[in-house]
């Protein structure tokens, strides 16, 4: 195989590895948002439903107060049974004392369903909650495991750039210049496999006579369509992925 084209060849290799570990680092932060928003709506569910527990209690402690108020008035009122001078004023305060003991047993059932309501809030907060901590140690966890995921990305990305360095030294100006301007034009692959007469960056037929010479892999053949760098992937010529 001519020794440029092997080299291009491994060239886009590594850059196709670089260009593959750089977008694993990029969608990291994005892997973390996305998470965090599970978290985020976790968070909001639990406030919402502690709210409606606290709007519940508040509830019950002014029902509780109307209680104590009407008792308070119970008591005055019983107090002055000995003012009452005709039957008259005695009918009038049986029923006002009738009437204030239907709003205290109001009040007290108004009470014990609120606070049956109240269980059933603690309970669905306390679930609100659980799930919240789960999600905290979830997102924990995925930040823990990520962070080591980017490490190893970006141990791997300086020794590919090193090697990149290294491999590029031995290309011809050129051939670089042009292999650097093919990859910015095909979205970083620049240097394609032909098979088949096809090209394998535009599937365009390749005419026999040239097919036969790129198979031979001596020179370096650039598609007529595409203008990629065409080469054609012998069984003994395979090489190893860059790593």
């Amino acid at each position: 195989m001519n020794e440029q084209l092997r080299l291009i060849i491994e060239l886009q290799s590594i850059d196709t590895n670089i260009i593959s570990i750089r977008k694993n680092i990029e969608i990291i932060p994005l892997k973390i948002a996305n998470d965090q928003k599970e978290l985020k709506s976790a968070q909001q569910s639990y406030e919402s439903a502690l709210k409606d527990l606290q709007a519940l209690e508040k509830k019950k402690k002014e029902k509780e107060r109307n209680i104590e108020e009407l008792d308070i008035k119970m008591t005055k009122l019983k107090g002055k049974v000995s003012e009452i001078k005709t039957n008259k004023e005695y009918q009038a305060y049986l029923k006002e004392i009738d009437n204030m003991t239907k709003d205290i047993s109001r009040a007290e059932d108004d009470v014990l369903s609120i606070m049956e309501s109240i269980d059933e809030f603690k309970k669905v907060v306390e679930l609100k909650k659980n799930r919240m901590k789960e999600e905290e140690k979830e997102l924990e966890d995925i930040k823990n495991k990520l962070e080591l995921e980017k490490t190893k990305c970006d141990e791997n990305l300086q020794l590919l750039l090193q090697k990149r360095k290294e491999l590029v030294g031995s290309i011809k100006k050129d051939i670089y210049e042009q292999y650097i301007n093919l990859l910015k034009t095909h979205n970083g692959q620049a240097v394609v496999e032909v098979k088949d007469e096809i090209c394998y960056g535009c599937n365009l037929h390749i005419p026999p006579q040239q097919y036969v010479q790129i198979k031979n892999n001596k020179e370096i053949f650039a598609c007529p369509q595409c203008h990629r760098i065409l080469y054609y992937k012998k069984q003994e010529e395979l090489i190893a992925p860059a790593s």
